[in-house]
């Protein structure tokens, strides 16, 4: 079941991940920024976006505790790792 909820997640990613790419590339193909709230790039990145949360949280949740990192400097390298992403 988790194999398959990481691949999905991956397939999710890819596709939103190529159609900001094919944005930047090519402006007349644009998903990203949408022209309106109404139209359907906004459809489109705000799903894949939800999906992409979705399962991100859910994997870490369900896999929770299987790093090889199993002691508590997991925490601060998590804390690091957080906000260099962030930031």
């Amino acid at each position: 079941m988790m194999i398959y909820l990481f691949y999905a997640t991956v397939i999710v990613e890819i596709l939103l991940g190529g159609s900001l790419i094919i944005s930047l590339i090519n402006p007349r193909l644009r998903v990203w920024p949408p022209p309106s709230r109404k139209s359907w790039q906004f459809l489109f990145i705000w799903v894949l976006t939800i999906f992409s949360y979705i399962g991100t949280f859910t994997l870490g949740f369900l896999d929770w505790g299987s790093f090889v990192l199993s002691h508590i400097l997991r925490y601060p390298v998590g804390i690091i790792m957080m906000v260099a992403g962030i930031g």
